[in-house]
């Protein structure tokens, strides 16, 4: 177990499994969002969306809280992912970075976005949220 993460003089840890998310309820979970019918994840766990000219807004819920988020599907097969000052722009299989979220009840997490499948043209797209971790730089994480 790797949690809370060591301060480390160069550089940061990353805790592994048995890290705390911030909750065991679905919204907290891994995400799919989707425009075919051929995902599988429990439907707690995705939700189906279209896009209009490239483009879809969509509030994700975590408790009474909402987070806007914009995702864009570009026409050379990239999608972006924007909400509050992040904007972080994948092609299909590739993973970002851990991102920062800040909730309106001052709660901050990590997560990290990966599209599964991205193909502009025929409207098939896949797009999978990690699980949100804990941000361990705020406050009380070692």
């Amino acid at each position: 177990m790797s949690w809370p993460p060591e301060r480390l003089k160069n550089g940061f840890m990353m805790s592994g499994k048995g890290a705390p998310g911030l909750g065991d309820s679905p919204e907290h979970k891994s995400f799919v969002y989707f425009t075919q019918a051929r995902h599988r994840a429990a439907s707690a766990m995705k939700l189906r969306i279209s896009f209009a000219d490239g483009k879809m807004f969509h509030a994700d819920q975590i408790r009474d809280m909402e987070i806007p988020l914009m995702l864009t599907l570009n026409p050379e097969n990239t999608v972006a992912i924007s909400y509050q000052n992040v904007k972080v722009t994948l092609k299909q299989g590739e993973w970002s970075n851990y991102v920062p979220i800040k909730y309106p009840n001052g709660r901050r997490a990590i997560v990290k976005w990966k599209p599964e499948r991205v193909n502009a043209a025929a409207g098939d797209w896949q797009l999978y949220r990690y699980r949100l971790l804990q941000d361990p730089t705020c406050a009380g994480a070692a």
